[in-house]
């Protein structure tokens, strides 16, 4: 498993969770809408979390000086100058980021394209997984995302589709992480909302041991579990590296 080091450059740079389903009912169907409800207003009041609750790393790493298992992930922003206002799926008013007079909803793919991105160049951005979503039966019903068919966009040495599940207790995602899952959590962000898990630190037993990196942010912020938005009953979508 190799680790993707995060480079930060102009606009154009990708800035991008794997997704799980919950125990809505909905954990046999590997499509779901994907933040229908995020706000553009939120654009305004972005900012980074208390200090005991998140830590702002350029490198997306942990603090130093703390131990740290770490998933591969390359953060990346849904609200990219770059991408965040083209179209997402086929769906006409609905976009990857906030746009004037638009829905942004790009929050699962951008999550995924962090967990997917192993072994390419940072060409490769949202905007087009995005677009290889579109050409390669990605999205059911115009802009949902198909979780299974989302994992070939990086080859059979990139994701693999596992399945769906939830958070329980930090030993169960202590032992996900540890196994070298990689996954999509919810959030309460927003009405429908996700987000990249990154690992954990120190020794994975308390809630803010584990981290993750929200797309909607523009700066690699590390965000850490039981800060009011991702936590123990929140829905997961796991995948594994090939």
């Amino acid at each position: 498993m190799q680790k993707f080091t995060v480079t930060l450059r102009a606009a154009a740079v990708a800035f991008a969770v794997f997704h799980l389903l919950g125990a809505s009912g909905c954990d046999r169907n590997p499509v779901e809408p994907i933040g229908s409800m995020e706000t553009a207003s939120d654009e305004a009041n972005i900012q980074t979390a208390p200090a005991d609750r998140a830590d702002t790393q350029p490198n997306g790493k942990a603090p130093v000086g703390v131990a740290a298992v770490t998933i591969p992930v390359a953060f990346a922003s849904q609200n990219n100058p770059a991408w965040k206002c083209d179209q997402l799926g086929t769906c006409s008013a609905t976009t990857m980021g906030t746009c004037t007079g638009k829905t942004p909803a790009g929050c699962a793919v951008t999550s995924i394209w962090m967990l997917a991105n192993i072994n390419r160049s940072l060409v490769q951005t949202p905007g087009n997984f995005n677009q290889w979503l579109k050409n390669n039966g990605g999205y059911s019903s115009g802009c949902l995302v198909i979780w299974s068919r989302a994992a070939d966009w990086d080859g059979s040495a990139g994701l693999i589709w596992v399945g769906t599940d939830a958070i329980n207790s930090t030993s169960q995602l202590k032992a996900l992480i540890d196994q070298g899952r990689r996954m999509v959590a919810g959030s309460t962000r927003f009405a429908s909302h996700w987000v990249a898990l990154t690992g954990y630190t120190g020794n994975g037993t308390t809630w803010s041991d584990f981290t993750y990196f929200d797309p909607w942010d523009t700066s690699a912020t590390v965000h850490r579990l039981g800060d009011g938005r991702v936590g123990q009953g929140r829905s997961l979508r796991v995948y594994r590296a090939g």
